[in-house]
């Protein structure tokens, strides 16, 4: 089957500037600095710690790199996972996929993990890290746009037999504290240590969001007509520039030189596929289309 994949991400991207898809996921070029890529990492670090916790293994049975990122230390010990509703972590980093055949695409997401709660009901699980102080339950979701993201999970879910009521938003502070100039390592984390546990609440949040079927419906009526845009820029050629995203997040986009015309695509690293979150070893029937 000659489909092309979406993924919540490439749609986010494509939402935040169209020129931006375009590099990311129809040229597969990337250029992520030291300090994105530290973040990525110790973003994927933090998940394989809680995804363990809540499995109910110990810290020392994980490969969870604490040698570069100390603080997870910190983070597992005082994670709760009695009196949270969560009884049972049923699977961790589900890989899902919906094949629209009429429409000639693939819709495809990782799930962080589905539980089980303490009503017996089946609900999935995203987990978030941030490097901010978050309070209020609406100021959480609004910062990370992840409406549409909650809403192809979802669906996902669902089209491959997960029925569930909902999906629980379990988020994380990152410690921002910086090691001092000869500190030493036990000092800085027992540092770390005393900020968290004395700001538990600025450290830990979760939020329950209930999906119905006819939530679902619209998230993909709207994926739908997002990707008839997408095609409309493939056959035109033309990828409008979004002059709100060059500083996303305050950072300069990566291909802010590449639109300027100041360097070409000799500069950037080519990616291996265009969803690199995606696992193609357990996507037999996508992977030839990468």
């Amino acid at each position: 089957m000659n489909a092309y994949v979406y993924t919540n991400s490439a749609l986010k991207t494509f939402r935040l500037c169209p020129r931006k898809f375009y590099y990311a996921y129809e040229c597969l070029i990337e250029m992520i600095d030291a300090s994105s890529r530290s973040a990525m990492n110790k973003g994927t670090e933090i998940h394989k710690a809680i995804q363990g916790k809540l499995a109910g293994i110990a810290m020392e049975e994980l490969d969870v790199d604490v040698i570069a990122y100390p603080e997870i230390l910190v983070l597992f010990q005082y994670y709760e996972t009695e009196g949270t509703g969560i009884v049972e972590f049923l699977e961790g980093e589900k890989q899902l996929h919906l094949v629209l055949e009429k429409e000639g695409m693939i819709l495809a997401g990782k799930l962080d993990g589905i539980i089980r709660t303490s009503n017996d009901e089946i609900n999935l699980l995203e987990i978030k890290t941030s490097r901010f102080k978050l309070a209020e339950d609406t100021d959480v979701l609004a910062k990370w746009d992840i409406d549409r993201q909650l809403g192809m999970y979802s669906l996902l879910a669902r089209a491959n037999g997960i029925e569930h009521t909902g999906i629980i938003v379990d988020y994380m502070r990152t410690p921002s504290l910086k090691q001092k100039k000869n500190e030493e390592d036990k000092e800085f984390l027992e540092r770390i240590n005393e900020n968290v546990a004395s700001n538990l609440d600025t450290y830990y949040g979760k939020i329950a969001v209930s999906r119905t079927i006819e939530q679902d419906e619209a998230c993909l009526d709207e994926t739908l007509q997002e990707i008839s845009m997408i095609k409309s820029c493939m056959t035109h050629g033309i990828w409008p520039k979004t002059g709100e995203a060059c500083n996303e997040y305050h950072k300069l986009c990566p291909y802010t030189s590449l639109c300027r015309g100041e360097t070409d695509e000799s500069q950037y690293t080519k990616r291996e596929h265009q969803h690199q979150e995606l696992d193609e070893s357990l996507f037999p029937k996508i992977a030839p289309i990468f």
